[in-house]
């Protein structure tokens, strides 16, 4: 009876639970947005971990955050001062990590906006953790080794000033001596299967988002995602940022009237970056965006503005890869507008219409608006994007239960 009793005892553990579920292999991560166009989150750096708040910008590929030293004792230039060290949510103290190693004493120099910024100070490795991930001992931080980062020194007219970057975007090469830089290939090599992360950032007046690190979360998108390549940059022909082909562009008034703005045969190439807050548009959409918002120039600064209360309905219809309605992503067009935080000389408050006319380079650049509306998933490895409408529903950190990892070679990224 008892040699029985082991034996049921050996196939009952042997046969796999029905209640028993893998993790998946990602980090759900909380984006704050305090100021409306300011997505950040909170990680700690070293041993013991120090908390620095970081802007989410997937158009920079470093990341980096500020010297407590010369910020707080007065040994960085010009930037350094008792309001410099107050301002600052991105401190941190090397002196006080156990784990830090200095890569380069001043070999970091740092571009922000096209020059608005610049960042100068050392190359240090160090851990990294943020968000939470599922284990068998319950949610943990993800915990990143030896990842390369910047500590600024000097900085000279960063916006937005006192917080510190996460840098997402996939320039190579990144690294610094025998540290890498790029935090895809970082989580890649320490526990996330593929170089692949999800963004919602919720719209306007929303004060969350999420960034899921491997994987995406079907319950915060409407249907199913379409994959789209990524594109080259043209002048480099490499992939230094995430850049998507948009084939069609239309504009839909409160009415529920649509008007299509491009032809047939429309390409063009726009970048998704999470730390622009402007699209920049061709002349002729600019101005049909202008004429369905109702928007108004101001004679002092030429932008254009509504008033704070305007009801905004309608959205600019975006059409991506050639794939037609299926990748079709209706990005509000409260969601091109910020709250001003001067008002007009008659004391009404506005929003300005964070839009202008295209840069230099003659791309479209859609940017955070459309990153409102939409469901992206980008996927490095396989180099493609996935999009889809995003829900209407609180776009922060969801239930790990909901979550797909995503594997090397998964199917519905493939486009052999």
């Amino acid at each position: 009876m008892l040699v029985l009793f082991f034996f049921l005892a050996a196939m009952a553990l042997a046969l796999p639970s029905p209640q028993r579920r893998i993790a998946p292999k990602v980090a759900y991560i909380a984006i704050d947005n305090p100021i409306n166009s300011l997505y950040s989150i909170n990680a700690s750096i070293g041993t013991p971990p120090q908390v620095v708040t970081l802007m989410v910008d997937t158009g920079s590929d470093t990341t980096w955050m500020d010297d407590k030293s010369a910020h707080c004792l007065g040994t960085g230039g010009k930037a350094s001062s008792s309001s410099s060290c107050a301002s600052s949510h991105a401190l941190f103290d090397p002196a006080q990590s156990d784990s830090y190693t200095l890569l380069s004493k001043d070999n970091f120099e740092y571009e922000y906006g096209g020059g608005d910024g610049v960042q100068k100070g050392a190359f240090f490795a160090d851990s990294f953790s943020v968000g939470s991930t599922d284990s068998n001992i319950g949610q943990q931080p993800l915990v990143l080794h030896d990842f390369a980062m910047g500590l600024a020194i000097k900085e000279d007219m960063i916006h937005p000033e006192g917080y510190g970057m996460l840098g997402m975007s996939p320039k190579y090469p990144a690294t610094w001596g025998n540290a890498d830089m790029q935090i895809l290939d970082v989580m890649a090599q320490q526990g996330i299967p593929t170089r692949s992360f999800s963004m919602s950032l919720g719209h306007i007046n929303a004060r969350s988002g999420s960034l899921l690190l491997g994987g995406h979360d079907p319950s915060k998108y409407e249907g199913s995602l379409s994959v789209v390549p990524m594109e080259r940059h043209r002048q480099t022909g490499t992939f230094v940022d995430y850049r998507i082909n948009v084939s069609s562009v239309a504009l839909t008034d409160s009415r529920g009237t649509t008007k299509k703005l491009t032809p047939d045969d429309f390409s063009s190439v726009s970048c998704l970056d999470s730390g622009d807050d402007t699209t920049y548009l061709p002349p002729d959409m600019l101005a049909a965006l202008v004429e369905v918002t109702g928007a108004f120039q101001t004679e002092e600064d030429g932008w254009f503005y509504v008033p704070y209360d305007k009801e905004l309905g309608g959205s600019m219809d975006l059409e991506f890869g050639g794939l037609g309605k299926s990748s079709r992503i209706a990005v509000k067009l409260s969601d091109f507008f910020a709250p001003e935080p001067e008002t007009a000389p008659d004391g009404t408050r506005l929003c300005w219409l964070k839009a202008d006319t295209n840069k230099d380079d003659g791309e479209l650049r859609l940017n955070q608006p459309i990153l409102r509306s939409a469901y992206v998933v980008h996927y490095f490895d396989e180099k493609v994007l996935g999009l889809a409408q995003a829900k209407d529903v609180d776009q922060g950190v969801g239930s790990l239960k909901n979550v797909v990892e995503i594997k090397p070679g998964d199917s519905l990224f493939r486009r052999d």
